[in-house]
């Protein structure tokens, strides 16, 4: 009885654990948007999904998925002038098994059906858009644009941002540029570990 007793009560903490860390990050998506309202607004309304692969097609806790849309026009690399948009995908799982099964299938399923392997960067990748991708214990947050968008120096702009809303020392950092390479710039997996693959 007393074993039964401590395993609910350990499955409670950690049920509880994982939703005071799915709050902590709803406050972190919204303190994110406050901070681009200047220049941006949020739409979650009748946008089109971010090409990024399989992650959507596995189990999560709770997932919020907007774009930000610039207020003004801007001339892209093609030389039009529009309004940038960038997407921003984030799930989050109730804990970390669930959270290790779908990475596992999103990198054998990733941008355009292709595969990447965990910890390796990829030279080439014929179909990748910029993406800066940020995996936490119990959550994954991606933002993705077009390459007609690309800029580098705006590119690290928001990868700073990614990361001071939703990064920390321990996050997994996935670059993706226009094409690849697609790097793993901060505590990248060791490539021998089983766990998303």
């Amino acid at each position: 009885m007393k074993k039964h007793f401590l395993f609910l009560t350990a499955l409670f903490v950690m049920g509880f654990s994982a939703q005071a860390q799915h709050e902590d990050l709803k406050q972190r998506i919204q303190a994110f948007v406050e901070a681009h309202s200047e220049h941006y607004d949020k739409k979650y309304l009748n946008i089109a999904e971010a090409k990024i692969g399989d992650i959507e097609g596995q189990s999560f806790d709770f997932s919020e998925k907007f774009m930000l849309r610039a207020k003004k026009k801007t001339e892209n690399e093609l030389g039009n002038m529009v309004k940038a948009k960038y997407y921003i995908n984030i799930y989050a799982y109730e804990d970390k098994s669930d959270r290790d099964y779908a990475l596992k299938h999103w990198f054998k399923n990733f941008i355009e059906g292709g595969s990447i392997r965990p910890g390796i960067t990829t030279r080439n990748y014929e179909h990748a858009t910029p993406s800066i991708i940020i995996i936490n214990e119990l959550d994954v947050c991606v933002l993705n644009y077009s390459c007609h968008l690309y800029d580098y120096e705006a590119f690290l702009n928001w990868k700073a941002s990614m990361l001071q809303f939703f990064g920390n020392e321990k996050s997994v950092v996935v670059e993706v540029k226009c094409g690849g390479p697609i790097e793993w710039t901060q505590n990248p997996p060791d490539p021998k570990d089983r766990s998303w693959k």
